[in-house]
């Protein structure tokens, strides 16, 4: 069967100018998530992942990086071109092969320099295949998107140090991607009407709708990329008894109606609604809302 494999350009210059001894590479500028780690006395890897979960339509931005550190102030590494790569595979299919250039190359490594490894498509497929039509699009696909699934990534060392002898060092990591979830900003909210004159003997509260920047709102959490607000809530207001799923798994919880009256978003001078924005950019852990005070949760006997 006649095969078609698609190669990154990179891949390709790399190797043709590997023949010879090798003593330069991309060095680390950028500082990330990291969400894996291996080491032992002579190397250390890590991973980095700018979000666990992804949406259809956004570039998945995952990079690893390599460090000798050893007793000697530098070491030769012996490989194909590239020394170290990654396996990227949902369901049995594999969509990224560590696919290495069969030359041999040696390529000094300084102790203390940090060498970073971007993911980058490559693979291979038969013209024939069913979903050749699919493959096509995917490798040719300039942007690092992924169709909705969970991926499971290798990230792995294809080199030796002494002759005869392969060197292994690997992490791994699961992604997810989801469907492409569009997150629109809060206008307005509601609020208890101040010249409302109730019975007493009638439960709730009347509202009406008012610009959300016209709520008194007070700051109780804050990072780089948002802030969590919080309003007064009076104790005869009623809410709908449902509950929105933040957290599954050893730590489970949930947010209520009332959690997405009380507290809001705010990012980029932008009101979003608690919830919305969580499903968006997945920032809101059982623990976190249990800090701020949000919630109470409970965890498995297997729990942290």
């Amino acid at each position: 069967m006649k095969r078609l494999v698609i190669l990154i350009m990179l891949f390709i210059v790399v190797g043709l100018s590997a023949c010879e001894k090798e003593e330069t590479d991309l060095i680390i500028t950028r500082q990330g998530r990291q969400v894996s780690e291996s080491s032992d006395d002579t190397f250390r890897i890590i991973l980095y992942s700018e979000k666990d979960i992804y949406s259809d339509t956004e570039e998945v931005n995952i990079w690893g990086t390599l460090e000798y550190i050893g007793q000697e102030d530098s070491i030769d590494i012996h490989s194909g071109d590239p020394y170290i790569g990654f396996v990227v595979e949902s369901e049995g299919v594999v969509f990224i092969q560590n696919m290495v250039l069969q030359l041999l190359k040696t390529t000094t490594l300084e102790k203390g320099v940090v060498h970073e490894f971007p993911l980058r498509k490559a693979g291979g497929f038969g013209e024939d295949d069913e979903d050749a039509d699919f493959w096509r699009d995917f490798y040719f696909e300039e942007r690092m998107l992924f169709p909705i699934g969970e991926y499971q990534l290798s990230f792995d060392s294809g080199f030796y140090i002494d002759a005869g002898s392969d060197y292994q060092i690997s992490v791994q990591y699961q992604f997810e991607v989801n469907e492409n979830y569009v997150l629109e900003p809060l206008l307005t909210v509601r609020k208890p009407i101040e010249s409302d004159s109730q019975d007493k003997n009638v439960h709730g509260v009347k509202t009406e709708s008012v610009s959300v920047s016209e709520i008194e709102w007070q700051k109780i959490y804050e990072t780089n990329e948002y802030s969590i607000l919080s309003r007064y809530v009076p104790d005869n207001m009623i809410f709908i008894m449902i509950g929105y799923i933040i957290e599954k798994g050893d730590c489970t919880c949930t947010i209520g109606a009332r959690t997405r009256y009380e507290y809001i978003i705010y990012s980029n001078e932008e009101y979003y609604d608690i919830l919305e924005y969580h499903q968006k950019y997945h920032n809101l852990s059982c623990e976190l809302l249990y800090q701020i005070g949000i919630i109470n949760y409970t965890c498995s006997e297997d729990g942290d």
